[in-house]
């Protein structure tokens, strides 16, 4: 996907590392045919109505874990995107069925304090 200029997003901290790997050996970002990076965030919105596509607790497989509170766990996260200097976008990951408008727009604020 790097040297296709394809877009990616980086599903976890384990992918962002292997991601930061590849870009080095492709003698760093300017390397590579320049796609979008992006990380994907879990923002913690909550359960949706339909439990088997909630996607945004703690139990999710899905994203970066990015707490709405200060603490040592958001500062990984801010840190490690300080250090990843090509992710030049975020998805957010808060659900595929029955989340509430309120939901979708906490998932997309958490993007925007983020950033």
């Amino acid at each position: 996907a790097l040297e296709q200029g394809l877009h990616l997003n980086i599903d976890n901290m384990l992918e962002l590392e292997r991601v930061r790997l590849l870009v080095e050996e492709l003698g760093g970002i300017e390397g590579a045919s320049r796609g979008v990076i992006g990380l994907r965030i879990n923002p913690l919105v909550g359960a949706g109505k339909v439990a088997s596509l909630s996607v945004s607790t703690r139990r999710s497989k899905f994203g970066v874990v990015l707490p709405p509170e200060d603490g040592p766990e958001r500062a990984a996260v801010v840190e490690a995107l300080v250090e990843a200097s090509f992710i030049d976008a975020l998805h957010v990951h808060t659900g595929s069925g029955g989340m509430t408008l309120g939901q979708m727009a906490e998932g997309a604020g958490a993007a925007t304090r983020l950033a």
